[in-house]
């Protein structure tokens, strides 16, 4: 059983087919990589997997439960989360704070701090997770005090105090230096190897995705043009051609 089945998924704006008979899956402790030039489809891919946009057709499945038409609240409660192009950290409260934020409530007193309301469990569990990333020595430090390249790790690493499944990441090396991208490189490893996760990637730098991807996916106008192992695509001529403009030195 695949974590994630995309199953023959369309989805049109008026005449603007966005994603057209599109079939994708993930596997358990898998990172797969979706590329593609801009308008080809990813977003519209992720929001759809996510909830954020109905598909017009086709079947998306999580842990082999039908997810194609459930609100994105719903969706992650069964286990899969998302991170987005811009970060999204709570840039006055502390690093620990947001780790705590990230740990699902039920029933709690929202007028209480997150350090108020949490559990000693709840502060082990936050405090691991920021030494798995290098950063619990700025625990107590406010989020804005950290480089951009810190937040996307801070964002990242939030989203495991739900213990998530599937993880869809939106374009994480984005505007991070090439130091950092090697560092977050390890960690998505990490925690696939750590914690049993299922990632799914869009990403713009072709070095980072042929280091890290298990297998690749290229979309171009909606549809799916090719896939396979990073050496594959490498050297698919369709993939050079149509996304590459008939050169490899993107690779």
């Amino acid at each position: 059983m695949h974590v994630l089945n995309v199953d023959h998924v369309s989805k049109s704006f008026g005449g603007i087919k966005a994603l057209v008979d599109l079939n994708i899956y993930l596997n358990e402790k898998e990172i797969v990589s979706v590329i593609g030039p801009n308008g080809s489809g990813k977003t519209t891919l992720f929001n759809c997997i996510c909830g954020t946009l109905e598909a017009d057709r086709g079947k998306i499945e999580l842990l082999g439960e039908d997810i194609t038409y459930l609100p994105p609240h719903a969706i992650c409660q069964k286990g899969m989360l998302r991170t987005f192009q811009q970060v999204a950290v709570f840039e006055e409260m502390t690093l620990l704070e947001n780790m705590l934020v990230a740990q699902p409530h039920q029933g709690e007193n929202v007028f209480l701090t997150p350090l108020q309301r949490s559990t000693k469990q709840r502060r082990e569990r936050a405090i691991e997770l920021l030494k798995f990333v290098n950063l619990v020595e700025k625990k107590n430090d406010p989020a804005r005090a950290l480089s951009y390249g810190q937040k996307k790790l801070l964002e990242f690493i939030m989203s495991f105090m739900s213990n998530p499944k599937v993880f869809l990441l939106d374009e994480p090396m984005a505007g991070v230096n090439p130091t950092l991208v090697n560092q977050i490189l390890g960690y998505i490893r990490n925690v696939v190897e750590s914690f049993g996760v299922s990632i799914l990637v869009v990403e713009h730098n072709m070095q980072a995705v042929m280091n890290i991807s298990d297998r690749i996916y290229v979309l171009a106008q909606g549809r799916k043009i090719a896939e396979g192992k990073p050496e594959e695509v490498q050297r698919n001529a369709l993939v050079i051609e149509a996304y590459f403009g008939g050169g490899s030195e993107c690779f």
